[in-house]
């Protein structure tokens, strides 16, 4: 067995729930059922998981095998029976337990690439049947040739903001990494100088035999001297907190670069259950003048390991808070935020933010395409993890014109996504999920 996708693994707005199992870049392979059981789930889809299984077992346990070709006689009958009663393609329905049961080894599927694949391969999963959440696979014992420790690709140490500086530099940097077995370390001859607060990232993946294709890793710990600071496990999760993959990584570096850098830091808002332990928020104080190891330590699933050293000097340094005038309003994460100005209203719900915001606002005249200011929320680079209301006053519309009105989010090539919306009394409304640059 070898994969193109591991359970964990971060991917855009979410982990990666199961493990994608490779099918030789073909389609048509028999799937089989894990245990005994039954279908207790079956989902058509255009998009996600195109044709998908579920089956309870009495242990517990659900299994899914999504992106099949079609389903055995038995299933493919039943299903279609259903999609006729509801005159619909698209169908999510719930078969009861007697209606089509199955015992281990039966065949239930022929493997493909429907839904959003990207290619022929099954995606394979086990959840837990009362909860619902995603569980790694690899914990059932399914067997995989991997001798091959995970890579570390990059280093990445980011200041917090004016609280922190990388050779008296508030930026960010990257550092390229030299490899000895499976040690990693900078090629420098003296110690890398840091002040303040500090975080960590890394850029990692793993390999097993015989693939050419990276998968997510196991674990990620951080370490300063002796102590942990931060420990992240990838085993189960919930989907509602899966958005919170955004939280994880560096999000602002995914947007600019597609780079998936895990961080050291936890925010106070991250509701994933993957952390086994978090110290000091997984952020680094340099505050003496004294010589500190950083450890790095990323496992596969079946233990191989990779470190990472980095010796640091660490300069003590005044903190420069932010300047009153850079921002307009501060949005706190475990309250409801509210943002108001004559031509527009926010309702940013508690939750919604994983930390502390100190939230920047300002507007640019429309163009021929709008029927309002562009409203410049924020910044692209700071994900939201619930939806939010937000409502902009549109010029004088003629009536007719008025229900075909639209809130958009202005792409940077000029380009608008739609966010839907109601128009009312002067303002249209909708509920979004992300900063940026909005108009009707």
């Amino acid at each position: 067995m070898t994969l193109s996708g591991s359970f964990g693994e971060p991917r855009a707005n979410h982990l990666h729930s199961g493990l994608d199992i490779r099918t030789n870049q073909q389609e048509g392979y028999p799937v089989y059922a894990v245990a005994d059981g039954f279908v207790s789930r079956i989902k058509v889809q255009g998009g996600g998981f195109g044709y998908a299984i579920y089956i309870d077992h009495p242990n517990g346990y659900t299994s899914v095998y999504g992106h099949l070709q079609h389903y055995n006689h038995k299933i493919d009958a039943w299903i279609k029976t259903k999609q006729y009663e509801l005159k619909e393609f698209e169908v999510d329905v719930f078969p009861k337990r007697g209606d089509i049961p199955v015992s281990k080894g039966d065949v239930i599927a022929i493997s493909g690439s429907s839904g959003l694949s990207g290619g022929p391969h099954l995606h394979y999963e086990i959840r837990n049947t009362k909860t619902e959440y995603p569980i790694n696979p690899l914990f059932f014992g399914f067997y995989m040739a991997d001798t091959i420790p995970p890579i570390i690709k990059k280093l990445r140490i980011s200041p917090i903001k004016d609280r922190g500086q990388v050779y008296g530099s508030s930026d960010a940097k990257d550092f390229s990494l030299k490899r000895k077995n499976n040690h990693y370390y900078l090629e420098l001859l003296s110690p890398l100088e840091v002040s303040g607060d500090i975080a960590f990232g890394i850029e990692t993946s793993d390999l097993q035999n015989g693939n050419d294709i990276s998968t997510g890793v196991y674990s990620v710990d951080f370490y300063l001297d002796s102590l942990r600071y931060t420990a992240i496990r990838f085993e189960t999760f919930s989907f509602p907190q899966n958005r919170a993959v955004n939280s994880i990584i560096d999000y602002a570096e995914f947007i600019k670069s597609n780079r998936k850098i895990i961080r050291s830091v936890v925010d106070p808002n991250n509701p994933l259950r993957i952390f086994d332990e978090v110290r000091n928020g997984g952020i680094f104080s340099f505050n003496d003048n004294n010589i500190h190891l950083f450890r790095c330590v990323v496992k596969d699933f079946h233990g191989h390991e990779a470190e990472l050293t980095v010796w640091l000097k660490s300069k003590k340094i005044a903190y420069v808070w932010a300047k009153s005038n850079e921002y307009e309003k501060i949005f706190y994460w475990n309250r409801i935020n509210y943002f108001d100005t004559r031509d527009l209203n926010m309702v940013i719900p508690q939750g919604a933010l994983y930390d502390t915001l100190l939230f920047k606002y300002s507007t640019e005249p429309g163009n021929e395409f709008l029927y309002s200011n562009i409203h410049c929320l924020h910044d692209i680079y700071t994900p939201v993890h619930e939806s939010y209301s937000l409502s902009i006053k549109t010029m004088n519309v003629n009536q007719a014109l008025q229900k075909k009105l639209v809130m958009v989010r202005l792409k940077e090539d000029g380009g608008f996504i739609s966010e839907g919306g109601r128009w009312a009394n002067g303002f249209m409304t909708a509920k979004v999920r992300s900063f940026g640059k909005f108009a009707v």
